[in-house]
Order: C-alpha cells, then sequence, then structure tokens
C-alpha cells in the first residue's frame, strides 16, 4: 500500500505542503494541548496523521471516518498500542455515551448540512465536562470574498453562525480565528498573553484575528482555559508557499525571456554560419582559390626557399584562403552550440518550454539494408536538443542486420522509437515515406534517411521556421552527385591553372607536373 492516500480535495495529506500544510498541522498540535491522558476521539480522521499527533499526549485515540479506504490506510499506516480507527459517520458516531473526554472534529462541518444532528452526538459521547475543538471555514473570508466554490463543502457557516450553534449546545465556547499571514510577531517572554493584529496599512489594531480564513470553537459545559489554543506555528519564511511561487513565477519569467535571446542569438549564429561568404561563391571559384591556398601552404613548407620567402608564401596562402575564416566560423557556431547544450539549467529551461509548446517532431526513418549506418542515424535523433521528438522506422523488409539493430533501440528507448517491418518490399522510398506520413504522431514530420546523421541542434534550428505560419516545409539536402559532376568538370581547368602558377615561378615542367599530381 502507498505511504499516502491520493489528495483529491476532499481530505488533507500529509504530502501536501503549502499552506494547507500549515492550517492542519497548526490545529492539531494546538489541540495536544487539550488531550494529556485523556481519551480523544478523532472525528473524521482521514489519513490518520491528526490522530498520531494526539496520540503522542493522549492515553487513547479513536479515528473515526465515513470512507472504508481512509480507515484502512490509518490502521495501516499508523500503528501505535494508543491509537484504533473505525468506520462511521459523524451524525451516528460508533461509541458508546460518555466515552471520550475529548472530541477534535477539524473541516467536518461544512462537509454535511445536518450540522444539529452533529453536536447531539458529539454531546452524547463525550463524558461530563467534556471538551470540543471544532474548526470550519468562515464563510465570508473563505467563500464570498474570494468568489471560489468548494465542491466538497455542503454547509458553510459564517462566523456568528458558528458561534450560535456551538452556544446552542454547550455553557461556555471559546472562539479562535486562523489564517496564515507574514509579518512581525512580538511576544511575551514570561507568560501567556492576548492575542492583537496591527494591519500594517491602516495600523489599525484589534483584538484577534483580522478576516480570519478559519474559526476554531473550543466549547464546554464548565469553563475553559483556552490560552493553550492561541500561538504562532512558525516556517522559514524561504520555504513558504507565497515565496516559493514568486520564486517559480520569476524563474520561469528568467527562463521565457533567457531562452528569447538565446533563439535570437541562435539565429543571428545560424545566419553566419549559412551566410558566410564562401557558400555564396561558385563551386569552380572556390576550388580555384582552394588549390591555389594549398599551393602556396606546400610552397611555404620547401626548404629549397629561404626562411623570408617561405614566410612570404604562408602569409600569401592566409590571406587568400577562403576556407580559413569559414573554418572560424564553423569552430565558433560548433563551440557556442556545445555549450549551450551542455548548460543544465538551459537545457532544462527549453525542455520546459518545449514541452509547453506542445509542437511534437516524428522523425521518419525509412530504411533498406543500412544496418551499419541506422546506430549513427538513430542515435543522432536521439540526441536533439528538442526534447519533444519521437522516432518512426519503417523497415522495407532488409535482408542485413537491419532487424537486429531496430529492435535492440525499440527495446531500450520504447517511449520515443516504434518499428514497422514491411512483408513485402515496396520498391520506391516515397511510398514508405507516405506511409509514415500516414503513421506519424506528432505535429511536423522529419524525413531522415537511414544512411546519414544530423548535429545535435538541427531540429531545435530547424523548427523556428515554423513560427511562421506561412511556412510549411524545410528542406536541407546536398545533392552529391551534382557535386560530384561539377567538382570533375572544374579540375580540369584548375589543373591548368595551377600549373601555370607553378611556371609563374621558374619551376621546370617536370617539378610543375609533380606539384600538379601532388595536389590531385
Amino acid at each position: 500500500m502507498s505511504d499516502d492516500l491520493d489528495f483529491t480535495g476532499e481530505r488533507y495529506v500529509p504530502a501536501i505542503g503549502g499552506n494547507i500544510y500549515l492550517e492542519h498541522m497548526h490545529r492539531y498540535h494546538l489541540a495536544k494541548n487539550f488531550v494529556a491522558n485523556k481519551d480523544v476521539l478523532d472525528i473524521a480522521s482521514g489519513e490518520g496523521f491528526g490522530s498520531a499527533l494526539l496520540a503522542e499526549k493522549a492515553s487513547s485515540v479513536i479515528g473515526v471516518d465515513i470512507s472504508d479506504e481512509a480507515v484502512l490506510h490509518a490502521q495501516t499506516k499508523y500503528k501505535a498500542k494508543n491509537i484504533s480507527f473505525k468506520t462511521g459517520s459523524c451524525e451516528a458516531i460508533p461509541l458508546p455515551p460518555s466515552s471520550v473526554d475529548v472530541v477534535v472534529s477539524f473541516e467536518t462541518l461544512e462537509h454535511i448540512d445536518a450540522h444539529e444532528r452533529f453536536l447531539e452526538e458529539v454531546k452524547r459521547v463525550l463524558r461530563p465536562d467534556g471538551v470540543l475543538i471544532i474548526s470550519t471555514p468562515e464563510k465570508h473570508a473563505y467563500t464570498v470574498a474570494t468568489g471560489l466554490v468548494n465542491p466538497f463543502h455542503v454547509k458553510e457557516l459564517f462566523k456568528n453562525e458558528f458561534d450560535q450553534l456551538l452556544k446552542k449546545h454547550f455553557t461556555h465556547v471559546s472562539m479562535h480565528g486562523q489564517k496564515v499571514g507574514f509579518g512581525s510577531i512580538i511576544a511575551s517572554e514570561h507568560g501567556a498573553t492576548r492575542f492583537f493584529e496591527t494591519d500594517s496599512g491602516t495600523g489599525a489594531t484589534a483584538p484577534g484575528v483580522n478576516s480570519p480564513m478559519y474559526m476554531i470553537g473550543v466549547a464546554s459545559d464548565r469553563p475553559i482555559d483556552d490560552f493553550s489554543m492561541s500561538g504562532v506555528f512558525s516556517q522559514d519564511i524561504q520555504s513558504s508557499e507565497p515565496v516559493l511561487k514568486r520564486v517559480e513565477f520569476e524563474e520561469a519569467q528568467w527562463a521565457e525571456a533567457l531562452m528569447k535571446d538565446l533563439d535570437q542569438i541562435s539565429g543571428q549564429v545560424d545566419a553566419l554560419q549559412r551566410n558566410n561568404w564562401t557558400s555564396r561563391a561558385s563551386l569552380t571559384k572556390l576550388l580555384k582559390r582552394l588549390i591555389y591556398a594549398r599551393l602556396l601552404y606546400a610552397l611555404s613548407n620547401v626548404k629549397a626557399f629561404s626562411a623570408r620567402r617561405r614566410k612570404r608564401f604562408l602569409k600569401s596562402a592566409e590571406k587568400r584562403d577562403p576556407m580559413l575564416l569559414s573554418r572560424k566560423v564553423d569552430q565558433f557556431c560548433l563551440d557556442y552550440y556545445q555549450r549551450i547544450a551542455s548548460n543544465k539549467i538551459i537545457a532544462a529551461s527549453r525542455s520546459s518550454i518545449s514541452a509547453q509548446s506542445g509542437v511534437r517532431v516524428t522523425a521518419i526513418v525509412p530504411n533498406f539494408n543500412h544496418a551499419r549506418y541506422l546506430p549513427q542515424r538513430l542515435d543522432s535523433i536521439l540526441a536533439q536538443t528538442y526534447p519533444l521528438v519521437d522516432i518512426l522506422v519503417l523497415d522495407d523488409c532488409s535482408s542485413d542486420e537491419s532487424r537486429s539493430v531496430i529492435d535492440s533501440y525499440v527495446k531500450r528507448f520504447p517511449e520515443r522509437i516504434r518499428a514497422v517491418y514491411n512483408t513485402e518490399n515496396s520498391g520506391n522510398v516515397f511510398r514508405q515515406w507516405q506511409k509514415g506520413h500516414s503513421l506519424a504522431k506528432g505535429d511536423l514530420v522529419w524525413i531522415c534517411e537511414s544512411d546519414d546523421f544530423c548535429e545535435p541542434t538541427f531540429v531545435e534550428r530547424m523548427i523556428t521556421a515554423f513560427r511562421d505560419p506561412s511556412v510549411m516545409m524545410l528542406l536541407a539536402e546536398f545533392n552529391l552527385q551534382i557535386a560530384r559532376a561539377t567538382i570533375l568538370q572544374a579540375w580540369t581547368t584548375i589543373a591548368k591553372i595551377a600549373s601555370l602558377e607553378f611556371g609563374m615561378l621558374g619551376l621546370p615542367a617536370r617539378q610543375r607536373n609533380g606539384f600538379v599530381a601532388a595536389l590531385a
């Protein structure tokens, strides 16, 4: 059985912190002042934590609750010799007359409408001069002022109604107000004192608690010493519910602002990487400059030339090298993304914000006989910094070890990877794309070739484009066949230019041809 009941809002459980913890615990700790060596009834005992607190001083405690589940839980969790739990109703308490000295009833009255019947039952089970300690929400502060309605409350009472109800059944009634607040506390160091609340805004001072959220009555047919029912239940202000909520709110605002700044910077870094002038140069021009720079680098290492001339070759090579700036830019971008990815606070904030956005991505991986590439492909998808990515692998009757590889990943990541195996080869990758699209659960579909891989920030960087509602598709592809044909077409021209450049240096034809061959 679980250590705690599920919190439904009907009854308090100790796992719930914040203001509700302070309210419930404070009442029970003060009630302990009335129960030393007494027989006690805790009516509507719920989870049983209050009965256990009272049992620390009482001679015996009986917890009664209408819920069989709550009673069974309490019997299992709290096993002190002086505690017992019974199922029963507050309108028909399962105890004989005059069987207890103290009845404790916190947050019970508002859950029923038979208030008179309840008080009659309390009087029946109390011994002569017994004491009732009972609390209930003050209707004006709890419901009228807030506009909130508790669905578990049947009949709430205003302060005067609660007072009149208790005085109808008991000769002596002492009323106390309770609310959670923050402020300065001044108390006597030598004895009990009356309680006064001073409003920090107006300076008005009045006895008792101004606008209490809950009323607590101590009632008996004998005079009551009520000093022991007043006090402060202290808590570190940094651990209080309002402070924690404010910190959480400010952290969320900070994270949102940080992510916006990072997105903007990331966009600029991405643009810098994409808009490097080398990406706009024609392939022929780029290769010409690359070959020429490579030639100069090679000459800077030829010891036949003087140190001064080799230095000039090196300086000239660096000046003409089109990839030098590109390498610096790429290294900067790589360092930037690695730092962002390795920052746990940023990663957690990004995951939280991304999760709130709810934009999910399904990565479709159509595969046929690419077992040797699949691990790198799948690992690169799993490593994405964008958290909402699930994977759909479509195997088209592979004859290699693909299925074994796919099954191993599904077993390791069942919540993220699904596999679909064709019984017949489709013969067309586009049919697999279409099939994957029909099975995808994400808001966006990412087609991933099974023999490819990508950087961890790929989805995170691409998905920002979909903030523009007019964007329906993104394409990130390098056509190797076209590039290869262009390179081969340009090579002859480049080799000729390189040969001429070597000739301008006064090198013999044989040596020039050797250099050209080395460049190739």
